[in-house]
């Protein structure tokens, strides 16, 4: 089963999710632990549209447009 990242809203801006929103699926990380209430170890994150779901990708792949203004410093 996956356990979706934030379920009340985008990942991006907190907007409602639409009914099939884009998402992005990530592995959790490792863990020895084996117990009936582990998860799968998959985790997904809902977008309220693919433009916030491109922009977080390219954010946790480090691509950064030219313009993006840097808020720390």
């Amino acid at each position: 089963m996956t356990r979706l990242e934030n379920p009340d809203g985008c990942a991006i801006c907190g907007a409602a999710l639409p009914e099939d929103p884009p998402d992005v699926t990530l592995p959790e990380g490792f863990t020895l632990a084996v117990t009936p209430s582990a998860g799968s170890g998959v985790r997904r994150i809902a977008f309220c549209s693919e433009r916030h779901r491109r922009d977080w990708l390219d954010g946790y792949r480090g691509e950064w447009p030219d313009d993006a203004v840097d808020d720390n410093g």
